[in-house]
């Protein structure tokens, strides 16, 4: 058991030494943290239960099955307990806790002129995109939701952008409808020159984060 628990723990610390390279850059590191674990689970429980088909006496088979049953549930907590949140494409600075997740519909906008009355030009850039919003301390993320084939039911993000707090511009209308609201970059940059209309279905979640908005940035 202290054998597989070190085996564990010297494979997660490699692939921390190889991975890491930023605050929230740990999708990669965390995807294979989680393919490594499963791998352990597969591989230890079918050599435990080989192992109790070949016991020769009832002492050592249940000495085998005690110890089956607290790896299996120690390798069961430790797959639940780690952090479900994997982010992929992001390589900026940590923005502090996740405060809020949701499904969100976006339209992607030109930014008006300095000077105008509104961050939103009104000419939107491309069809409207089912995204996923991440709302840190420090910033929002836009993300795309996908699913590996390497472990069952194991989701990730994919960063497609970033607003950080002390850039973020924010109204809680938008030019094209009260049930949307809108966010943008203040500063020049890649993402300066869009605004994003925010569309959430769920409303007890929409006025829960513009109330959020507003409390930080208004």
């Amino acid at each position: 058991m202290m054998g597989l628990l070190a085996q564990i723990n010297a494979s997660m610390e490699q692939l921390k030494l190889l991975d890491y390279s930023g605050a929230l850059n740990l999708g990669s590191l965390r995807l294979r943290t989680e393919f490594t674990v499963s791998i352990f689970y597969r591989s230890k429980s079918a050599g435990a239960k080989e192992l109790i088909k070949h016991c020769p006496t009832e002492q050592s088979l249940q000495h085998v099955q005690t110890a089956l049953t607290s790896m299996m549930g120690l390798l069961t907590r430790i797959y639940a307990s780690m952090e479900h949140l994997v982010l992929l494409g992001y390589s900026g600075d940590c923005l502090g806790s996740l405060r809020l997740k949701t499904e969100a519909t976006i339209s992607i906008f030109h930014r008006a002129k300095a000077g105008a009355k509104t961050a939103n030009s009104g000419r939107k850039k491309g069809n409207e995109q089912e995204m996923h919003l991440l709302y840190f301390d420090g910033g929002i993320l836009l993300c795309d939701l996908q699913t590996t084939t390497t472990t069952q039911d194991c989701q990730y993000f994919i960063h497609k952008f970033c607003i950080p707090v002390e850039s973020l511009g924010f109204a809680k209308n938008s030019r094209n409808s009260n049930e949307r609201f809108e966010i943008w970059d203040t500063k020049s940059g890649n993402y300066a020159k869009y605004c994003f209309v925010i569309k959430i279905s769920n409303e007890d979640i929409r006025k829960m984060l513009i109330r959020k908005l507003s409390k930080k940035l208004l």
